[in-house]
């Protein structure tokens, strides 16, 4: 059982579901969170942790709401280059402290991540239930579940196999 805490607020719990997979190694886990009243005002969202950059900064994106049978319009490509803009002083610092969510084991250890996603299924009105039963088992007769996936750090270049 794992848990998301953002500070010293417990936002939910979960058991693991599957393991996240990076090149046959597992690096993380994946689960549907029961929340907490706390969890209230959270959107889907990624955060990563950039190792390279000084300070190690965790840096947040938003993430699309998944709508079960709803076909979204296929987006054009953008393949192709583009100018990169330099990070403002604030932007570089990424996310502030107090906003970071972080991971705990069931005995309330920090798992050490450089990626947490949260997701935000949704089943619009008239939609059969038993689709997300089918892909995600039991769910209850909410109409929305929160799934969350985590990474955590790769061993250093000198710890890897080789």
């Amino acid at each position: 059982m794992y848990s998301l805490w953002r500070n010293a607020t417990l936002l939910a719990r979960f058991a693991e579901r599957s393991p996240v997979m990076h090149h046959g190694r597992r690096v993380g886990a994946s689960g549907i969170l029961e929340t907490t009243e706390a969890f209230t005002g959270v959107s889907p969202l990624m955060q990563t942790r950039s190792w390279i950059a000084p300070g190690a900064p965790v840096f947040q994106h938003p993430v699309e709401t998944i709508w079960f049978g709803v076909r979204r319009p296929a987006k054009p490509s953008n393949r192709g280059w583009v100018a990169l803009e330099p990070l403002s002083e604030e932007e570089a610092r990424g996310v502030p402290p107090e906003r970071i969510f972080e991971i705990r084991t069931e005995d309330g250890g920090p798992v050490d991540t450089t990626m947490i996603v949260l997701e935000l299924p949704v089943i619009p009105a008239g939609t059969d239930l038993s689709v997300a039963r089918e892909q995600y088992g039991s769910v209850g007769n909410s109409r929305e579940m929160w799934l969350v996936m985590f990474a955590v750090a790769s061993p250093a270049p000198n710890e890897r196999a080789g």
